[in-house]
C-alpha cells in the first residue's frame, strides 16, 4: 500500500529531501506530520472513508501533503482548477453542498 510505503520511509529517513519548490526543501518527516495534521482534521469535519473532496491549492508542497492526507483518510480527491472557479456560474455554484465547512478550506497546515 502506497500510505504504508511512505510512512516508512519518512520514519526511517525523516530528515531525507522529499520535495523541492522554489528553492525549498520539504523532508520526508516534515511532510509526514503536515498529512497527519491534515488528515486529522479532514477527519474532525466527518469526512469518511469514500467521500469525496475537492482540492483547490496552488502548485506546491502542500499539494503533496494534502493528497497524502486525502489518500489516509480514504477520500477521493478532484483537483480544482482555480480559473474554472472563477469562471463557473454563481448559480451553479450556489447549488453546490460542500461536504466541508468554509472554514476549513481556508485552513493551512502549520
Amino acid at each position: 500500500m502506497l500510505d504504508r510505503g511512505l510512512h516508512e520511509h519518512a520514519r526511517r529517513m525523516p530528515q531525507r529531501c522529499a520535495l523541492l519548490h522554489r528553492g525549498r526543501s520539504t523532508s520526508y518527516g516534515e511532510l509526514e506530520d503536515q498529512a497527519n495534521r491534515l488528515a486529522q482534521v479532514l477527519r474532525e469535519c466527518g469526512l469518511a472513508r469514500g467521500d469525496h473532496v475537492a482540492c483547490l491549492l496552488p502548485n506546491g508542497p502542500d499539494i503533496f501533503a494534502f493528497a497524502w492526507a486525502a489518500y489516509r483518510c480514504g477520500l477521493y480527491i478532484t483537483p480544482v482548477w482555480a480559473a474554472a472557479c472563477r469562471a463557473m456560474p454563481m448559480a451553479m455554484r450556489a447549488r453546490r453542498t460542500p461536504r466541508m465547512p468554509r472554514s476549513v478550506t481556508k485552513r493551512r497546515a502549520p
